[in-house]
């Protein structure tokens, strides 16, 4: 019978005394099978010699890779991944120290959920031992010990230790290598896991210290190299923003949308607060790393929450979404100085759901009389159109970016899609394709219709809707409230349809 072990990948670049410690830890503390895979990026004699030296008398199974030159860590990485053959996988950096039971507690935050595909150890952030030596580290561990089984969701991981099943790295590949040599490697790795239905963890009761000296930190070139993965990364995913949700009332079909769009934005990675009375129920959010929930008593609650926004200078508030009118009206005269975008959150769930059926109505019925055929419903969310459409007869693909909030999946084929890239689908594939309600958040809504073209049939019908915002009453709604309350999932970036845009035009 075969044991599961975890392949544990540790990239060194010279720094001796440093993976010596953090190899010594590994011995002493871990009880889970594993096996060493260590990526010496063309190290100095020495640490050379070491690391032969580990491999032939530790006692530790160790494989070692050796280059020639300094590949960089995210190609030593990838090195690692495609070495690896066990059901986990953990990439560490040679500058940590590891605690008793570590690996154990990470590989049972994996196994907690089959969603959960990388899972982090506590670190730095959590607690910091006095010295760095082994023995206050190791009493960081044992205070968290208590901890242990608490879990907390991630946006994205720091892979200074990660664990990964190495199902979802069969399915997702490897560390994207325009990154190299390293910065927003892992950052861009977590995004695309969770697109493909993954989730991120944190350990909670698991402790790995990472000290401050890592080999990276002494490239002179270090800023720069940030600075333009940066950039990288928030081309591909935008750039987090900081939000606050102000909940004044209790609307019992309200309460489940807020929730469910808080949960939202903090998955995408963005800040968000939510500021309550303390008379209304708590959200009883999951435990999440961009979460944070403020309760204010309910007397003087506008006030005191209006004072919060407008406190909050350092790292403004990109938007503020609120169920006072009251409140909206007064931040919109004080929108300089909060320099907030301010969304009225209106509507019960009964009225959001009744425009969503409205809509998946019309651009069903537009198929009553069509001969059947092949459709795409690009955009599909939560697959109320695909699923009517198929119901009618028709053969449906449903694509979208987010697998997990389909519902129809036993019945309708699903394909993830990223629109910012091209669509995979071969020419002439369909006879219609659906597009609602989504062109006006892309980037490049050009380059995405060019792709549509592709895929549709010579004779087919492109079915596309977008909000009118420049009618008369659009207009007026601006003019009078500042901005569109759009039924719409929650996306940040709402004025991305070029060239007549009333938020880039001067009236």
């Amino acid at each position: 019978m075969s044991v599961d072990k975890c392949d544990i990948i540790i990239c060194i670049w010279n720094q001796k005394e440093l993976t010596r410690d953090c190899l010594e830890s590994i011995q002493k503390h871990t009880r889970f099978p594993f096996h060493l895979i260590l990526i010496d990026n063309a190290s100095e004699d020495e640490t050379r010699s070491y690391l032969e030296e580990v491999r032939d008398r530790s006692g530790m199974e160790v494989t070692i890779i050796r280059n020639e030159e300094n590949l960089g860590n995210t190609k030593a990485v990838n090195q690692g991944l495609k070495a690896a053959t066990n059901k986990y996988i953990c990439n560490l950096d040679n500058d940590t120290l590891v605690t008793e039971g570590w690996l154990t507690g990470l590989i049972e935050a994996l196994e907690t959920e089959p969603e959960v595909g990388m899972a982090v150890p506590a670190g730095r952030g959590t607690m910091m031992p006095k010295e760095e030596t082994l023995e206050a580290v190791e009493h960081c561990g044992q205070a968290l010990a208590e901890r242990r089984g608490s879990l907390m969701e991630l946006p994205a991981v720091d892979c200074f230790c990660v664990v990964f099943k190495k199902k979802m790295v069969d399915e997702i590949g490897y560390w994207d290598e325009i990154y190299s040599p390293g910065y927003y490697d892992d950052t861009d790795y977590s995004c695309r896991a969770r697109q493909a239905g993954y989730k991120a963890v944190c350990a909670l009761g698991t402790y790995v210290y990472h000290r401050t000296s890592g080999s990276f930190k002494k490239n002179k070139r270090r800023e720069e190299i940030f600075n333009r993965n940066k950039k990288i990364f928030h081309s591909r995913y935008g750039v987090p923003q900081r939000i606050v949700f102000v909940v004044d009332r209790h609307d019992p079909q309200q309460y489940p949308k807020i929730k469910e769009d808080v949960y939202s934005f903090a998955k995408r990675g963005h800040w968000v607060w939510v500021i309550r009375k303390k008379s209304l129920p708590s959200f009883e959010f999951v435990l999440h790393s961009h979460i944070k929930q403020f309760v204010y008593p309910d007397f003087c609650f506008r006030l005191r929450a209006f004072f919060r926004i407008l406190a909050k200078q350092k790292k403004r508030f990109n938007y503020v979404y609120t169920t006072s009118r009251s409140l909206k009206f007064v931040l919109n005269i004080f929108q300089l100085v909060h320099r907030s975008r301010i969304r009225l959150f209106s509507g019960s769930s009964r009225d959001l759901q009744y425009k969503a059926h409205f809509l998946t109505d019309t651009a069903a019925g537009l198929l009553t009389d069509a001969p059947k055929g092949s459709v795409l419903d690009l955009g599909c969310g939560r697959g109320l159109l695909s699923k009517k459409i198929h119901d009618m007869g028709f053969a449906v693909t449903a694509a979208d970016m987010k697998r997990d909030r389909f519902k129809h999946l036993d019945v309708i084929q699903f394909q993830n899609v990223n629109l910012d890239q091209p669509l995979p689908f071969d020419d002439d594939s369909f006879d219609y394709i659906f597009f609602l309600e989504v062109v006006e958040h892309l980037k490049n809504p050009y380059q995405v219709v060019k792709e549509i073209s592709r895929i549709l049939k010579p004779e087919g019908i492109l079915i596309l809707s977008t909000p009118n915002i420049l009618n008369l009453r659009s207009r007026l709604r601006f003019l009078t409230e500042g901005g569109f309350d759009f039924f719409r999932e929650p996306v940040l970036d709402l004025a991305k349809l070029y060239p007549n845009n009333l938020e880039n035009m001067h009236i």
